[in-house]
């Protein structure tokens, strides 16, 4: 008989704990919704800017590479030009029409091939201007979203520094609660599960006047409301799956 009531007095104190863990989870979730979706936009912003900042990184790199063809290809204009002066003096001076047709040849191959480096060229050249476009495009973008980025960051800290030493000390409270029902861990787990699968967190609600769940407001039926009142074991709602106690476990 003891024992019945030992453990039966067991349940209604951890219902209780539960409550009270419940109330200061509550008020730490609300702090939190202060914050509404700053992290979350916080996070899509770094991820956009790191994204931009590696696109602008690879057109600065197409952008080298455009120039050192264009450079290349100057170069090899450069030394064929000089090549076919060279030549073309040689030609004044050559010994028979073999040796004309030869040099000829090669000042014709020569010059297509200048002509191949200048159109090349050209289309490097227009090219770079749509790099250094797209880049000043990016450059812009980067600029709104690094002030964006800032403004939130300074709403959030803002908030943060608001509300931190209110959180600490309800943390601080709700780890206290846990490490008292250490011995109890299957049932925090349970809590737990509960308060991460329902939509307001509510792990544990009060039977309200009116006989309904605290969570979900579903009716509950009158021998579990006797059941729930006398607190002897954990009872669930059989409609949202959260825990059912007292009022008097809230106070």
């Amino acid at each position: 008989m003891e024992k019945k009531q030992s453990e039966e007095n067991k349940v209604k104190q951890n219902l209780e704990q539960l409550a009270k863990l419940q109330v200061i989870l509550s008020e730490i979730d609300s702090i939190q919704q202060l914050r509404g979706d700053l992290p979350l936009e916080i996070e899509r912003l770094e991820k956009a800017l790191e994204m931009l900042i590696e696109d602008v990184t690879k057109k600065s790199n197409e952008m080298d590479q455009n120039n050192a063809n264009f450079n290349e290809n100057n170069a090899i204009i450069e030394k064929n030009k000089s090549t076919i002066e060279v030549w073309e003096k040689k030609l004044k001076s050559a010994k028979d029409n073999s040796e004309y047709r030869t040099l000829t040849d090669n000042i014709e191959f020569l010059n297509l091939d200048i002509n191949d480096k200048e159109k090349k060229n050209d289309e490097l050249l227009e090219n770079l201007q749509n790099i250094k476009d797209t880049i000043a495009e990016k450059k812009i973008e980067e600029t709104t979203i690094k002030e964006d980025l800032q403004s939130k960051k300074e709403k959030l800290d803002n908030i943060i520094k608001e509300t931190e030493k209110k959180e600490l000390e309800l943390s601080k409270k709700a780890e206290a609660i846990q490490t008292k029902m250490a011995k109890e861990k299957e049932l925090l787990n349970t809590f737990f599960k509960i308060r991460n699968k329902i939509f307001n967190h509510k792990a544990i609600v009060a039977l309200q006047p009116n006989e309904v769940c605290g969570g979900c407001f579903n009716k509950i039926p009158p021998q579990i409301q006797v059941e729930i009142l006398q607190n002897k074991k954990i009872i669930y709602c059989e409609h949202c799956g959260c825990m059912i106690t007292t009022k008097e476990a809230f106070n």
